[in-house]
């Protein structure tokens, strides 16, 4: 709270940082202290209310800072204007991160010894694992540590950071690094796509002449939260192989990175072939098969990085390119794929699992729908609180991108806090002032009007004729 009220020093309502500015302090440096070990306080059927009002009360004075809005402004919503989510949906979002960042864990981490059998990866178990507690202990039991199982159980497995083939000295990259190739495009050019689409071709041209070579077509689609991925193996002039398959509840780059690795194993499990060259329109998701960093396509990392290993050690001229195919420009081939994906029919399966990807997306996602929701459907935003619409649209509350209103007016101090006051209604106005201080006058002075309102100034006030409504009839005060 003291690390809140010293930030005044660097701004106001009138000087210092700009509101987006004060809004990437807030959440960078002040944020991430406040709920540092929050975890060890904050879960399911913890008692949260006396932390939460100390936060609560963190968040407004930085809200009220950012925006330049009245002390008697309501809190949510000057927090929707200047980006920021309610503390408490916050802390659900960084808990449920910290659950699923649990799968990544190495097989030798304590947590592991704490969690249940099918999450522990064959280590043994500690004294007080959930698997070591009574059926009555575990029903009363209240932890981080039963939050993660049960999140856990909904995500498929994603991660294995120690295996053989992410090591040093053992990877595609480091043993083969001349052997795998990317010719990539850049999709805002028009000239550049053009000229990359004639490459495409005689590549086509070239691979149909050339027995050693295969070309794959991979590509992915989805419908109803069904992914579909299609790889087409031509060799010669026709297609000799064709994979399909469907999952559920999987991003389009797990469908993308699956369909180029059925393609691979086709492409090199055919004799006679030392050329493989795979035709995507996700060329992120083919990046990601020498990526060995820690993320949750690890598991398919592995499988295609020992598969190409096994390809490049048989002979030395065998080798793999990528190349780039923006879906939209329906390149024939690639749209034949395209085709076949988005005709295939889907057939839910029940219960199934989530990738861990979409269940982090997801549940960002639900929080920002949640705060959304009541923010329509409540008081809380303030009663006077003016909805504005974009495209036809009422401007909901996000957090992302710098918020749905700071990152129109987010360069100004004085413009921020005159929207601010605007939105709210806690503005300088006879209105305001006859709520709060009903001794002073709060009549306009176009003495037009015996209440000095909102509607009146935007639509009916002569006095701003000349710097809001040109509409309005000339001005007969002098």
């Amino acid at each position: 709270m003291s690390t809140v009220k010293s930030m005044r020093m660097l701004g106001n309502s009138n000087r210092g940082l700009s509101p987006s500015q004060k809004r990437l302090l807030y959440r960078t440096c002040i944020l991430p202290i406040a709920t540092y070990s929050f975890q060890l306080w904050y879960f399911k059927g913890a008692p949260v209310h006396y932390s939460l009002k100390d936060l609560r009360k963190m968040q407004r004075r930085a809200a009220l800072w950012i925006t330049g809005a009245f002390r008697t402004s309501p809190t949510w919503g000057i927090e929707a204007i200047a980006g920021l989510i309610p503390i408490h949906l916050h802390l659900n979002k960084l808990g449920g991160r910290h659950n699923l960042r649990t799968a990544s864990l190495p097989r030798q981490h304590a947590i592991r010894t704490l969690l249940d059998p099918q999450h522990s990866k064959s280590a043994s178990p500690h004294r007080m694992a959930t698997s070591q507690l009574t059926p009555k202990q575990n029903i009363r039991l209240k932890s981080p540590i039963v939050d993660i199982n049960y999140r856990l159980n909904e995500t498929l497995p994603a991660f294995d950071n120690l295996n053989g083939e992410l090591r040093p000295g053992q990877r595609l990259v480091d043993l083969f690094p001349d052997r795998f190739s990317f010719i990539t495009v850049k999709r805002s050019d028009p000239i550049a796509r053009v000229a990359h689409l004639r490459k495409l071709d005689e590549v086509y041209c070239m691979s149909q002449n050339e027995e050693n070579t295969a070309l794959v077509i991979a590509d992915a689609g989805g419908k109803n939260n069904i992914a579909t991925s299609v790889a087409h193996v031509h060799r010669g002039h026709s297609i000799t192989k064709r994979t399909l398959h469907q999952a559920m509840n999987v991003l389009p780059t797990e469908a993308e990175l699956f369909s180029i690795r059925c393609g691979i194993n086709q492409a090199i499990s055919t004799p006679g072939v030392n050329r493989v060259i795979i035709i995507t329109d996700a060329i992120h998701a083919a990046e990601k098969i020498f990526d060995t960093s820690c993320h949750p396509l690890q598991l398919h990392t592995i499988a295609i990085s020992r598969e190409l290993k096994c390809f490049f050690q048989e002979n030395p001229a065998n080798h793999i390119e990528f190349w780039d195919c923006p879906s939209k420009d329906k390149w024939p081939p690639h749209h034949a794929a395209d085709k076949e994906t988005k005709s295939q029919s889907t057939r839910p399966l029940y219960p199934s699992q989530v990738s861990w990807d979409l269940s982090r997306k997801d549940e960002c996602d639900s929080y920002i729908r949640t705060w959304q929701m009541y923010f329509q459907a409540s008081d809380y935003k303030g009663k006077q609180f003016l909805d504005l619409n974009d495209d036809d649209e009422t401007i909901a509350p996000t957090y992302t991108k710098g918020g749905a209103w700071l990152k129109h007016v987010g360069r100004s101090n004085t413009l921020t806090a005159r929207i601010t006051r605007l939105i709210t209604n806690h503005a300088p106005t006879g209105e305001y002032r006859k709520q709060f201080f009903p001794n002073e006058p709060y009549a306009c002075l176009c003495q037009k009007a015996p209440i000095e309102t909102r509607h009146h100034i935007l639509h009916e006030c002569e006095r701003y004729k000349q710097s809001w409504n040109p509409l309005l009839a000339p001005s007969t005060i002098s």
